[in-house]
């Protein structure tokens, strides 16, 4: 595999770093740092390299290193955050935007439940599953979500009238107009006894998963995926031991500000 040959500069400015390389027919990739500037200049060889650390020499602060051809791409795309300016906000490619109106149904993303299960659905759920549902949809942000990552199609559920009509908009946000379907109702009551899912998420609360997890895992699949959020550290245990005795097995567990997550397959009865 070819290596690219780096040379990261360290200055005052962005704009003085990036002048003096463009004096020497360079170009150089900026790193976001909290004070002063850092450039990047990638060389084919350690030659290269080493004749623009001698015209520099003395003026900035230096450190190299070598990367493989698919690292550094990786690499410069995940040094990015979203850059903020005015009502523009400017995203990396690399991520995925979700849009949500904060509105008065739950799911805006602010919260750490709703964080926990967008990050497990990120990193446990593929475009492999054929039918999902979204328990206590709320705004539709883990819809959204499961869209972006090639699921359809998805049933979003919820109770509430409000969150039904937010999910509805948010979904058209996101330029979302198949694939999705919004149902109103408890849980899972709107589905025959034999409708089966072979992904189910849900971001509720443990009473409500006491009552109903056993008909949540009677409408999965065998080896199905459960991604379950919503609850505190304090109730971890009594929830992983429900989980167990509905026979689900663990595959990820997430913490995050004093709530839990988890990814959990289920074993069949």
């Amino acid at each position: 595999m070819m290596k690219w040959y780096y040379l990261d500069i360290y200055g005052e400015s962005e704009a003085e770093l990036f002048e003096k390389v463009a004096s020497m027919g360079l170009t150089g990739v900026s790193f976001p740092r909290e004070e002063g500037a850092h450039l990047r200049i990638y060389f084919h060889s350690l030659k290269e390299r080493e004749m623009v650390i001698k015209a520099l020499y003395g003026s900035f602060d230096f450190e190299v290193g070598e990367e493989d051809d698919k690292d550094w791409v990786r690499q410069v795309e995940e040094g990015y955050e979203p850059v903020r300016a005015g009502r523009f906000v400017v995203v990396p490619t690399n991520l995925t935007p979700l849009f949500i109106k904060p509105g008065m149904a739950f799911g805006t993303g602010y919260h750490s439940s709703t964080r926990i299960a967008l990050k497990l659905i990120d990193s446990e759920v593929n475009g492999s599953f054929k039918k999902s549902v979204d328990l206590g949809c709320g705004s539709g942000i883990l819809s959204i979500a499961l869209y972006r990552k090639g699921i359809k199609p998805i049933f979003a559920v919820d109770n509430d009238p409000l969150a039904l009509k937010e999910t509805k908009e948010n979904l058209e946000r996101n330029g979302i107009n198949s694939g999705v379907y919004v149902v109103g109702g408890d849980l899972l009551s709107f589905f025959k006894a034999g409708v089966k899912f072979d992904l189910v998420v849900a971001n509720l609360v443990l009473p409500i998963f006491e009552t109903c997890l056993s008909e949540i895992a009677g409408h999965m699949e065998s080896n199905g995926l459960f991604v379950a959020s919503g609850i505190t550290v304090a109730e971890r245990s009594h929830f992983l031991d429900l989980l167990e005795a509905n026979s689900f097995k663990i595959v990820a567990l997430l913490e995050e500000d004093g709530w839990i997550g988890t990814a959990a397959v289920f074993r069949g009865n």
